[in-house]
């Protein structure tokens, strides 16, 4: 144990393997730019020794980038991906503790030889300035009595998983191009960002992980925990391993540093000053958690979905050969398009609702699974299960189907292949009302000073079976503006007289006002009276 170092202690994510993304070839536009225009199945590259932009076929693929990029003659894929606990692009995540064992399946699709199948195991190094290395797997007089290859080199079945086989470690499975290049069974190996990027059909990882140590205790030691410090917290073993020449990882510990979600305390951790979170039930300093599944879920899961309780939560769960959230959907898994299915490579898969049928192809017969050379009289395969209702309300059909198999032979299944039969229990979909068009305005009386109308009514459909009403108001009442009225002139006030312009005698003063308070307009009246006037002063 003292010979081990504590290489790192950091937090890892293992979504950053799986969740492949296909490039998005930042240097399209460059190349463009250049009149390079790569084929859609490669990529723009820049040549950081040459400075020079070129096209690249994406893994898998050979040719120029240019005119052409060849696909693979053969594609490789997880056998049965519900047996992973995760799965990416070409990858399969599983979860298994130390001592277990496991196997590895894929199936193969297109033109191969066994020979061509190779298995490897990946071993990280400490950082980037050492190597990685990759171990051939493939003969098995150099594998270990806990690691076999089986089923035509198919299947790898690891024995007794050793604290060296999880992640970052990690294993695949490759079609290699050529059987006769040079074979090294260990060589230094690190993985490009254009491999990750654009991982090729011809090679599918198994990724190991363990679950996380829920109480952190004398191996690993947190201080003044922030925030942000909770969370997986990976801790990773360097060390040399058997005929590995680098440094590589040798052992691992993936720790959950959680943080109390049960409660939240104002000052000291007592009954006054604590109080239970939602998801939790207690007196505020001791709180369990709820089951949500059995004391009643805020969000209730569809009929055919079932319900998992979480500390704190819970959430729905589709049947199985369905995805979706559970509350609002639970959708058909297409199993043939996904290539999750173990039909024969001589047989046709076809889906149905929650699992798929496998059909041999003309000349063999068999259940799909297996299927052999030969004629067989054509017969009904037996009904499928009724598929499940997705509808809380309204109307829909449930729907089961079968096959007539062997059509080879010639013959004819006599009656119907597929079967249908009304949900049961299913009452009216809420209709929500919605508003007709608003009625014409009403006509004004009095084009002036009148006032105008119009009706809408909540008919359009009316809200019915428990639906919401219409939202807004049904009448609008608006001024008649179709005519200007007529304005009356009025007086202004009188302007003041005029000064007397003598100190003795008799003298004329004057005063005068304006018809404009408010002037005459749109044929109104002018004012009555005059608007100048005349008196003696002195």
């Amino acid at each position: 144990v003292e010979k081990l170092e504590l290489g790192i202690i950091n937090i890892y994510s293992i979504g950053v393997f799986l969740l492949y993304v296909f490039l998005s070839d930042p240097y399209k536009l460059e190349c463009q730019s250049r009149n390079i225009f790569c084929h859609n199945m490669a990529v723009c590259q820049l040549d950081l020794v040459t400075q020079t932009f070129y096209c690249q076929c994406i893994p898998g693929f050979t040719g120029d980038g240019l005119n052409h990029c060849r696909k693979p003659k053969a594609s490789i894929t997880v056998l049965d991906v519900r047996h992973c606990d995760g799965t990416g692009v070409q990858t399969c995540l599983v979860k298994r503790a130390v001592g277990e064992n496991i196997t590895f399946k894929v199936a193969i699709a297109g033109n191969y030889y066994p020979g061509q199948i190779t298995w490897f195991k990946f071993y990280s190094s400490e950082g980037p300035q050492f190597f990685s290395y990759k171990r051939r797997l493939s003969t098995s007089a150099l594998l270990s009595q806990e690691m076999v290859i089986l089923d035509h080199n198919l299947s790898l079945h690891i024995s007794h998983i050793g604290e060296h086989d999880f992640y970052p470690n990690k294993f695949w499975v490759e079609v290699e191009d050529s059987l006769f290049k040079e074979k090294k069974m260990i060589e230094p190996y690190d993985f490009t960002e254009f491999e990750m990027l654009n991982p090729s059909q011809l090679r599918y990882y198994f990724v190991l992980e363990s679950d996380p140590i829920g109480k952190v205790c004398c191996v690993l030691k947190v201080l003044y925990v922030m925030e942000q410090d909770f969370g997986l917290i990976r801790a990773i073993v360097y060390d040399f391993s058997q005929d590995v020449p680098g440094r590589v990882m040798v052992a691992q510990r993936l720790f959950n540093l959680r943080k109390d979600i049960s409660k939240q305390c104002n000052g000291t951790r007592n009954v006054r000053s604590c109080k239970c979170n939602t998801g939790f039930e207690g007196n505020g300093v001791h709180c369990i958690d709820m089951d949500e599944c059995q004391e009643g879920m805020p969000l209730k899961c569809l009929p055919q979905a079932s319900c998992v309780n979480t500390y704190g939560s819970y959430f729905c769960q589709c049947p199985e050969g369905y995805e979706g959230d559970g509350l609002y959907s639970c959708i058909d898994v297409d199993e043939c398009s996904q290539r999750v299915h173990r039909c024969n490579n001589n047989a046709d898969c076809m889906n149905s609702l929650g699992s798929y049928s496998c059909i041999c192809q003309g000349g063999f017969f068999g259940d799909g699974i297996q299927c052999k050379l030969g004629a067989a009289k054509s017969i009904w395969t037996p009904w499928s299960p009724w598929s499940i209702c997705g509808a809380t309300c309204g109307k829909q059909n449930q729907m089961r189907i079968r096959l007539c198999t062997n059509p080879e032979s010639g013959m004819r299944c006599e009656g119907p292949s597929a079967d249908l039969k009304p949900c049961a229990n299913l009452q009216p979909c809420p209709v929500n009302g919605q508003w007709s068009m608003w009625s014409p305005w009403s006509a004004c009386i009095d084009d002036c000073t009148g006032i105008k109308k119009r009706v809408r009514l909540c008919n359009n459909p009316p809200a019915s079976y428990e639906g919401l009403p219409c939202k807004g108001v049904k009448e609008e009442i608006a001024a008649c503006d179709s005519k200007t009225c007529p304005v009356h002139g009025m007086w202004s006030p009188w302007a003041t007289w005029t000064p007397c312009p003598l100190s003795c005698g008799l003298a004329v003063i004057s005063r005068s006002r304006r018809c404009d308070n408010p002037t005459p307009s749109h044929g109104g009246q002018q004012c009555i009276g005059h608007g100048y006037e005349e008196g003696s002063c002195g």
